[in-house]
Formats: C-alpha cells, structure tokens, sequence
C-alpha cells in the first residue's frame, strides 16, 4: 500500500469536497483489513494537518463510513478504530457513538435475557464473592513468580464458555468453525473477536486476576494446584485433558464418566481446568506479577499478545494448573481457545 490514503485525508482539508465523496471509494477498495489498518493509522498522522475544529469531525466521518456504511466486520479494524476514538474522548461506546450503534449496544442486555432463557445456549450466570487471594505460584514457572497478594471486586462469571450456538448470532468477525456442535465451545476466535463478542452480550472478558481468583474457587480457596488439590493423577476427574488424538473439544456441559458429573469446581464454574484456553482481557507480559498493583489488576498497558488461561484437552496436566499462564497474538486463530463472558457488579 502506498501514501495514498495519507494523501487524500490530506486533500480533505485543502478542498471543499465532503469526507464522504473522498473518503468512501478508498475505503471501498482497500478488501484486507491491513489496508484498513494502514488507513487508520494515515488517518491519526493526518490529524496535526487538520485544525482543531475540524479534527473530531474528519474522524468521526471518515470511521463512521468505514464502520457503517461499509459495513466493516473484521474485529481488529473496529478495535484499531475504537483506541482512536477514545483516545480523542470521544466515547464510542456510549450512546451516539459509532461503536454503539455499530454493535445495537442498545440492546446488548436485552440480547443477553434471550440468550439465558434459552437453555440450549448454556448460558448461566456465577456470582464470584470479591475477596483477597495469592495469585502465581513460585515453585513453577518463572512468569507466575513471584506468588503475590491480590484483591479482586465482586464479579459474575459465566458457568461455561461461550458455544457455537452462542456465536452463530454474533454479526461482526469471520465465519466461524463449528467444531462439534452446537453446545461445544466457540474456537478459532482472535482475541479482538472475543472482546466484541462479551460487548455485544452486555458483558466482558475477565481480566488475568479474576480467572484465577475464581479458577481456584475464590477467597476460602485453598492453594493447591488444581481446585480440588494438588495430584495431577486426580484430574481425570475433573478435567478434559490429555486427548491429543481427539479431533475437537468437549460439549460445555458433558458429563465426565470418572466422576458421573460435570467437570465444576467449588463455585460450580464448569471446565476451569483443559477443554479450552479463555482468552483473558490483559495484555501479557512475563515479568508483570514483579509489579502488579495489588487491588484490580488490569494487566500491561501493551504488548505483542493477550493472556489465554486454563489449558485444553490436548494439554498436559501441568498446563491446566490454575496459575498455569499462556498468551497469544490478538490476531490469532487457534482452535484450542474459547470465550469466557465476565460481569461486574455494580455497587
């Protein structure tokens, strides 16, 4: 791609022609979302060229043609565009903003209420009481030391990840695998399709620490391994893991024959332990339990990939410990990472 986009935001404003007619054709041609990427990226250079008065108006409707009119749906492209607008403070997420109305955020709760009704969904709120817990682990890897104090708030968890059932409905993002069936859990989706999908459900991801908390079963957890204790030859019990042969993951809700029942810890959070990874809001870096705040961490302020936690069924057992941390490119596809839905409480 060449400066072409630069150029005619630049043209913008040394012609009297509207955004639109410039603005939409190069749009329209740009098919991948590198392209549309770069074009954004021209876009906030473009901004010192362009007078104060005029800047919010040349990037709220150069992105609302590219994400509305065009019907933009690649995840990264409207998160690319969303860092911009809030940067600006604009607020694109509340009402009147682009991403509002791109995602119907109007009628994210009411969406939601469906999906719970429905039983087939497998939608099931958790309250998770907030409390005080040692997050890491300091006999294992290096990126889970040093073990540390954290607090969490109270939160609501979902019972299960979200299923290909669930994410069928979701407009935005590409056509997804149906990996086993309807209630098995969503794969393949990048991190960017994740976030996008917890908001268009009226709630989101959760961040590293609130995985954990609530893997291990929250504050009157103990601190073994795993939530039931610290024998990995009991996890057959309580986990799908080790089945590298098998081709896809387990339904959310399958009965594990060892134990006659679900796969639920303490909190009755199902699959905390293998099946799937959980993509996790933060950004990851190995060092940052050396300097994590003690109260809501949120994770780096960036990085090159986001935390995934919880391990799969091809794990090992290692892998699916509760402080057992891994991380991949927002951008990825992998078809061993799902989607847990969080929700804070409100005070």
């Amino acid at each position: 791609m060449d400066d072409k986009p630069a150029l005619a935001l630049r043209v913008t404003t040394e012609v009297k022609a509207s955004v639109d007619e410039i603005i939409q054709p190069l749009i329209e041609q740009e098919q991948g979302n590198q392209g549309k990427l770069l074009l954004i990226d021209s876009l906030e250079q473009s901004l010192p060229l362009v007078s104060e008065a005029e800047r919010q108006n040349l990037v709220q409707e150069t992105l609302r043609i590219m994400l509305l009119e065009c019907g933009e749906r690649d995840c990264e492209v409207i998160y690319r565009a969303q860092i911009l607008l809030t940067n600006m403070e604009l607020k694109p997420l509340e009402p009147g903003g682009i991403l509002y109305e791109l995602l119907d955020l109007e009628h994210a709760a009411e969406r939601q209420r469906a999906f719970l009704n429905d039983p087939a969904n497998c939608l099931e709120w958790i309250g998770v009481q907030g409390g005080t817990f040692l997050m890491g682990d300091d006999n294992h890897g290096d990126n889970e030391r040093p073990a540390h104090q954290v607090k969490v708030d109270s939160f609501l968890m979902a019972k299960h990840p979200v299923t290909n059932r669930m994410l069928a409905n979701f407009p935005l993002g590409k056509k997804y695998p149906n990996y086993g069936g309807d209630s098995h859990p969503a794969v393949s989706n990048t991190w960017f399709e994740a976030y996008y999908c917890a908001l268009w459900l009226n709630a989101r991801l959760p961040t590293e620490a609130e995985w954990e908390y609530a893997a291990r079963g929250g504050e009157s957890a103990r601190r073994p391994q795993y939530y039931f204790g610290d024998n990995p030859e009991d996890l057959t019990s309580h986990a799908w893991f080790g089945e590298a042969d098998k081709p896809h993951a387990h339904a959310v809700d399958e009965v594990n024959p060892h134990a006659g029942a679900e796969n639920l810890n303490s909190l009755g959070l199902a699959n905390m332990h293998g099946n799937v990874y959980e993509w996790c809001a933060d950004w990851y870096d190995a060092d940052y339990y050396k300097s994590s705040p003690k109260e809501e961490p949120k994770g780096p302020e960036k990085g090159s990939s986001r935390v995934m936690r919880g391990g799969s069924w091809t794990s090992v057992a290692q892998n699916c410990r509760s402080a057992n941390r891994s991380s991949n490119a927002p951008d990825n596809r992998f078809n061993r990472v799902g989607i847990r839905l969080t929700r804070s409480v409100n005070p």
